[in-house]
């Protein structure tokens, strides 16, 4: 709400400010670990961003990016339930995970 009158002051007639919200491709499918407090709050998030589409369109733009799987601690602790980045790779389409560069 705060930043609502800085977003529409920046918007211009057919270049809407912008807002783009990071969420995660566990937000948008089933994922097979118990990590059921982040999928749920990424699914939140998701949904957040269609509410604040709709409602502050055509002023704002308002976004999300669901990233896949990339290398850190929280996706290597999901090996305890035998979940090897190996595995999830080969649920991608380009049959890798994530990469810093991407």
């Amino acid at each position: 709400r705060a930043l609502l009158p800085a977003l529409r002051g920046a918007a211009a007639p057919g270049a809407p400010a912008r807002v783009v919200m990071v969420g995660s491709v566990a937000g948008v499918t089933h994922q097979p670990t118990p990590t059921h407090a982040y999928d749920a709050s990424k699914t939140a998030l998701h949904a957040l961003t269609r509410k604040f589409a709709a409602e502050l369109a055509p002023d704002v733009a308002v976004n999300a990016v669901a990233p896949g799987f990339v290398p850190s601690r929280m996706s290597h602790g999901l090996a305890t339930w035998g979940i090897t980045m190996e595995k999830i790779a080969a649920r991608v389409p380009l049959r890798r995970v994530g990469e810093a560069q991407d």
